[in-house]
């Protein structure tokens, strides 16, 4: 059997082999690139075409150490301050602090007393919904927009809740599919995340629009939601692949959920006067979805949930544990509620996930890896999760995302 390209070519870096059939090689160039492949032999030949896209190579890492200012000391006096380390992905630059709670280890926090009941309300949600097997749901449609973009003003229906603006738009953005229309722009040139909701190209009206310096730890105001129903940033908790690549993902997880309270907990620190003292949602969220439930074991909007330290993971492959080990360690945070999907985490649409992928330990194999992801995560239950109490040991402000940090086992 003899092997060619009868038509297109390769990503510059392969190569084909005309005795094997193999195509082999390290890419040297982004793209998207189709050809077709002809197998003959003296009774006649086939062809099959085939499209490839070739990603970019994850970046180097930038770190970046926090707090930037230090308090001053006092002779005489005990002095500790805690100092963290960052390290940077997608363009470079960090996503929020090292200290800031979406990227806070949670692996030490304290179990809420209820948390076997709220799991078990969520089993019994979604049973009387008839889905009664609940188990992870990842999806990897989020598309996301980096670099830079020419500012421009944009209208929102809901203009109480939105940032005026500008935004960056993008000639050609990339525009989440369904019914939210989320346009997720990163500025790298002023490392600052401008989020929207049913995007609307201008001058036509878009529902709303959230700005966040990811230098910082500014919240969304108290009781105001953002592009997602708990007023948290969206890009920050997404499944990127530049991070999955570097075999790591340091920082909690964005997961939906069927059903929420209509409260939630702020470790008792003081809410700004004037408001409730009982705030809509847990810290670091902001804003409650449209609910009047008041049962103490639903989840509410920015709930903690970590999976199992006891979880064993051994059987699935490599790539799936590193999401396993993010949520062990990180955890995800309630940010949205009231669709189809209980337990639904969501990752971006970098073409890298769309690449073949070895077999998993078991010998199954994928057409790529969001097959893996996808197949493997959902023989993960939502039983083998706990609920945490991410707040108490961790909040300094009310109105702010930075984190006491878990402090170290003292050595013998």
């Amino acid at each position: 059997m003899n092997w060619s390209i009868s038509s297109g070519a390769l990503p510059p870096g392969l190569a084909l082999d005309p005795a094997a059939g193999s195509i082999t090689g390290t890419p040297t160039a982004t793209g998207t690139y189709s050809f077709t492949v002809t197998a003959s032999d003296a009774a006649g030949s086939g062809h099959q075409p085939y499209t490839m896209t070739i990603a970019s190579a994850p970046g180097g890492l930038t770190y970046t150490i926090t707090p930037s200012v230090i308090p001053n000391g006092v002779v005489g006096t005990a002095y500790s301050v805690q100092l963290a380390c960052s390290t940077g992905t997608s363009g470079g630059t960090m996503v929020f602090p090292a200290d800031h709670i979406l990227n806070t280890a949670i692996d030490t926090a304290p179990l809420l007393s209820n948390s076997d009941a709220m799991i078990a309300q969520m089993v019994a949600d979604n049973t009387a919904a008839g889905q009664p097997n609940v188990t992870v749901h990842p999806g990897f449609e989020m598309p996301t927009n980096i670099g830079v973009f020419p500012m421009q003003n944009i209208s929102f229906n809901d203009a109480g809740d939105s940032d005026a603006g500008p935004y960056p738009i993008p000639a050609n953005p990339q525009v989440e599919g369904g019914t939210d229309g989320h346009m997720l722009v990163r500025a790298t040139d002023t490392n600052k995340l401008y989020e929207i909701y049913l995007f609307q190209m201008p001058p036509a009206v878009s529902g709303c629009g959230a700005i966040w310096d990811l230098n910082g730890y500014d919240l969304r105001t108290l009781w105001e939601t953002s592009t997602d129903g708990a007023g948290l940033p969206v890009f920050p908790l997404l499944i990127r692949y530049d991070e999955f690549a570097n075999g790591v993902i340091p920082h909690a997880l964005r997961v939906t959920v069927k059903s929420v309270r209509n409260y939630g907990n702020y470790g008792g620190v003081p809410l700004d006067p004037g408001l409730p003292t009982t705030p809509p949602a847990t810290w670091p969220a902001r804003h409650r979805f449209n609910t009047t439930d008041t049962n103490p074991n639903e989840p509410s909007a920015g709930e903690r949930f970590r999976l199992k330290a006891s979880f064993d993971d051994s059987a699935l492959s490599p790539e799936t544990r590193v999401i396993t080990a993010c949520l062990k360690k990180y955890g995800c945070i309630v940010a949205d509620g009231g669709g189809s999907v209980l337990f639904g985490l969501q990752g971006d649409t970098n073409p890298a996930w769309l690449g073949a992928t070895p077999p998993s330990p078991s010998g199954t194999t994928y057409d790529s890896l969001t097959d893996k992801l996808v197949t493997e995560l959902r023989n993960v239950p939502v039983t083998a999760f706990e609920v945490v109490d991410g707040v108490t040991n961790y909040i300094i402000s009310s109105n702010s995302g930075q984190a006491k940090q878990p402090q170290a086992p003292a050595s013998k």
